[in-house]
């Protein structure tokens, strides 16, 4: 997913990289079922949603979420776990740095 978009005006842009999927829980049992909702990370965060219950909502894979990081300015914001899923995620920082033509796809290793 990585850094949130370089131009200040390409809002829809900053929008999807600060957003990820987090599994939903029985409100009563607090227990995740597999039926996947798209939140912000700021809010993955807050609810301190467990690692495996995240995934990219472009990928499906693997993402870290990082919160407001006071000296570069960053808003809370996911990276994914492997270059390699950045590398083919359209959503991905290695993605949008490569100028050979690439095809998005999804993870080789997505979180079910």
């Amino acid at each position: 997913m990585g850094c949130p978009a370089e131009k200040s005006g390409d809002n829809r842009e900053r929008r999807e990289n600060i957003r990820v999927r987090i599994l939903k829980k029985n409100p009563v049992t607090g227990i995740s079922f597999h039926d996947w909702k798209t939140v912000p990370v700021r809010d993955a965060i807050e609810r301190e949603t467990s690692k495996k219950d995240v995934r990219c909502k472009g990928c499906h894979g693997r993402v870290k979420l990082l919160s407001k990081h006071v000296d570069v300015g960053n808003a809370p914001h996911a990276v994914h776990h492997s270059r390699q899923d950045s590398s083919y995620c359209p959503l991905g920082f290695y993605f949008k740095q490569a100028k050979d033509g690439r095809e998005p796809r999804l993870s080789l290793m997505p979180v079910k």
